[in-house]
């Protein structure tokens, strides 16, 4: 709700993490840039899958992943050239996306 305050156009895809159906999450689209539709190829898909797909075929200036985890979001879009910004309050966690976001620059070509 906190989106639509905010943003013109928003939309939530559901989704899983790992795989699992019984890990049910939400992929929340908000933007202000886009007509109001949905992208049919992302509902229901993994979390993993759904932001690979994003950060390759949408145009934006900034994705922000509100629970980092592993990383996804930093290292999809790191690997697709654009900018993100992330939270997470675990370390160990935060450490994990710190070395896959430093793998893919090395083997990208160091940006």
């Amino acid at each position: 709700m906190e989106c639509k305050k905010i943003y013109k156009y928003v939309t939530f895809y559901n989704s899983t993490y790992y795989n699992k159906k019984e890990n049910k999450c939400y992929v929340v689209h908000a933007t202000n840039n886009y007509k109001k539709r949905r992208f049919k190829e992302l509902e229901d898909l993994d979390e993993e899958e759904i932001i690979k797909w994003v950060t390759k075929n949408i145009e934006y200036k900034c994705i922000g992943d509100l629970c980092m985890g592993k990383g996804l979001v930093a290292y999809y879009s790191n690997l697709n050239e654009k900018k993100y910004v992330g939270i997470e309050l675990n370390k160990k966690r935060l450490a994990v996306a710190v070395k896959r976001i430093t793998t893919v620059n090395r083997n990208v070509g160091g940006r």
